[in-house]
C-alpha cells in the first residue's frame, strides 16, 4: 500500500484542504489504496478533512522553533519517512514575497530527511516569489532537493526560473474535487450573489483595518443588492470568520461558513455571481462555470485568470465600491456574461486535461 504524506497543508484554509483532498483522491485512482498522513497525522480518508479554526497549532509553532534551532537533528512526526513513500507539499503559497525565509529553511530539512530515507518528494503547484538573492538561492537548493516542483501561474514560474530550471508549470488542480452532494440548484431567479472576503487585504495594507474592511464588504453587499437577488458573505477561511463574522453581523450582513470546503464549493456552483478575494473562492466559482469578479492581493489571482480568454476582464481594479460597480456594469453589458461563460467552458476543459497530466507525473514517482 502506498504511503502518502501531505505536508505544509494550511488546515485553516479551505483552499489547502481542497488541495489535500484532490491529491489523495487522484493518487488513489492511480495507485490504489493509500496510507495517508496530513501534517504528520494519520488520516483514514482525505475527504474527512475539515477546515480547522487555528491557523497554526502550538505544536506546529514549537516544531518550527526546534527546526530553526537544531535543523536536521530534529525528527518531527511528519518526518518519519520510509523508502518508497510519496511526500507532497500541498500548500498554495509559502515561498518568496511576504513569506519568511524560515519556510524555505524548514522545507529544505524536510526534503533532505525524506530523500535520505528513500522517499520521493514533490512540491505541488503553488504560487512563488518574488525572490531576493538570499531567498532565491534557498529556493534553488529546495528545487534541487526534490523530485518534482511545480509553479501554478506564469508569473510565479518566471520568479522560479532564475534559480531553477527544474520547475514545471501546471495550474491549480482542485478542479477535480466535486462539490458536496445536496439538493438541486435553486431556480435561476433565486440564485444568490456571494461575496468571499479575505483578511489578507487588511494584513497587506490594502484596507486600513478590519472595521474599515467590514464597512467595505457591507457597502459591496448593499450595492450588489440592486441585482434583485439574495446577497450574502461566504467565508472560505477560518481567519476570515474570526476577524469579520461578528463585525459583519453587527452590520446586518448575512453570512455562511462550512468546515467542509466542498459545501462552500456547492454554494459557489449554485450562485448567480461571485465576488471573491479568496483565491480558491475564485477557483471554486470559475471552474464550475459561475462568473466571478476578483479583488486580489497578489499576482496569483491574475495568473489563474490568464487561463481564460476573458479572465483579466474579471479583475476589480481597486478596493472600492466604484471599482466593483465598473466591473459589474461590464459583465452585465450586452452578451458579456454569455461570453464569459463560454470562456470558462473552454478554459476549464484545458485545466482538467492539465490536472490529469500532473497526477500522471506525480504518480510516476512511485
Amino acid at each position: 500500500m502506498t504511503r502518502v504524506h501531505l505536508v505544509n497543508v494550511g488546515e485553516s484554509n479551505g483552499g489547502d484542504v481542497l488541495m489535500a483532498m484532490a491529491a489523495a483522491a487522484n493518487l488513489e485512482r492511480r495507485l490504489g489504496p493509500l496510507t495517508l498522513t496530513v501534517n504528520g497525522r494519520s488520516l483514514r480518508d482525505a475527504a474527512a478533512l475539515r477546515i480547522r479554526g487555528a491557523p497554526q497549532s502550538g505544536l506546529d509553532r514549537f516544531s518550527q522553533r526546534l527546526v530553526r534551532a537544531f535543523g536536521p537533528r530534529v525528527i518531527l512526526p511528519e518526518q518519519r519517512f520510509r523508502a518508497g513513500d510519496l511526500v507532497l507539499d500541498a500548500n498554495g503559497y509559502r515561498h518568496g514575497g511576504i513569506w519568511p525565509e524560515e519556510n524555505l529553511e524548514r522545507d529544505l530539512v524536510l526534503a533532505g530527511l525524506a530523500r535520505a530515507a528513500g522517499a520521493r518528494v514533490a512540491l505541488l503547484p503553488k504560487s512563488y516569489g518574488p525572490f531576493d538573492a538570499r531567498s532565491g538561492a534557498l529556493f534553488g537548493r529546495l528545487a534541487a532537493a526534490v523530485d518534482l516542483a511545480y509553479a501554478r501561474d506564469a508569473e510565479s514560474f518566471g520568479h522560479c526560473r532564475p534559480w531553477s530550471a527544474a520547475v514545471r508549470l501546471r495550474p491549480d488542480f482542485t478542479i477535480s474535487v466535486a462539490a458536496a452532494p445536496g439538493g438541486s440548484a435553486p431556480e435561476v431567479p433565486a440564485r444568490p450573489v456571494l461575496v468571499v472576503p479575505n483578511a489578507k487585504l487588511v494584513e497587506r495594507g490594502i484596507v486600513a483595518h478590519f472595521d474599515a474592511y467590514a464597512d467595505f464588504v457591507a457597502a459591496c453587499v448593499r450595492h450588489l443588492a440592486f441585482l434583485g437577488r439574495p446577497v450574502r458573505v461566504l467565508f472560505h477561511q477560518a481567519k476570515d470568520v474570526r476577524e469579520l463574522d461578528a463585525r459583519l453581523g453587527a452590520r446586518g450582513i448575512a453570512r455562511s461558513f462550512h468546515a467542509d470546503p466542498r459545501q462552500a464549493k456547492a454554494e459557489l456552483r449554485d450562485a448567480h455571481l461571485v465576488v471573491s478575494s479568496r483565491y480558491h473562492g475564485m477557483i471554486g466559482a470559475l471552474t464550475q462555470g459561475t462568473p466571478c469578479l476578483v479583488l486580489g492581493w497578489s499576482h496569483k489571482y491574475g495568473g489563474f485568470l490568464d487561463r481564460y480568454s476573458l479572465g483579466r476582464q474579471l479583475l476589480i481594479g481597486a478596493a472600492s465600491v466604484e471599482a466593483l460597480a465598473e466591473r459589474l456594469a461590464w459583465i452585465g453589458q450586452g452578451d458579456h456574461r454569455a461570453a464569459v461563460r463560454a470562456s470558462l467552458e473552454e478554459g476549464n476543459a484545458a485545466l482538467a486535461r492539465e490536472a490529469q497530466a500532473l497526477w500522471d507525473e506525480v504518480a510516476g514517482l512511485y
